[in-house]
């Protein structure tokens, strides 16, 4: 006798309200706090999203749906299809891969324009931009 289908889901649900929830509580908005006021208080900005911020949300929202299409597929078919899930979640760790690259890069040019002004010598300053 096979179990019902809302054995399979309703604890993959209640992990990701879980997680979902947990983070929201621990983080409470994404802000900028590194300038204190003169009271000692942490000024709280709103930065808005980027793109890779709703590239990765898009992302999320698709690893999720696949799942839930896997698991239909692996109750109707009784057979999980290995060859697609591990061809989508190479290009999802492909594409993570790739924005964390972009990233590092980024960080990487901003601290070297940061110590070339420091250094003192905006005539020697050239940007790169060989990204």
């Amino acid at each position: 006798m096979k179990a019902p289908l809302y054995y399979i889901v309703i604890p993959y649900v209640a992990m990701f309200a879980l997680a979902y929830f947990t983070a929201r509580s621990l983080t409470p908005g994404k802000t900028i706090s590194h300038f204190t006021t003169a009271r000692g208080r942490k000024s709280r900005t709103k930065v808005p999203m980027g793109v890779m911020d709703k590239i990765l949300i898009i992302e999320l929202v698709v690893i999720v749906l696949y799942i839930i299409v896997d698991f239909w597929v692996f109750w109707h078919v009784g057979a999980e299809p290995s060859t697609l899930t591990m061809g989508f979640f190479a290009v999802c760790g492909g594409e993570n891969g790739f924005m964390a690259w972009i990233k590092t890069r980024k960080e990487q040019e901003r601290m070297r324009k940061w110590q070339r002004e420091d250094e003192g010598n905006p005539e020697d300053y050239q940007e790169d931009n060989t990204l």
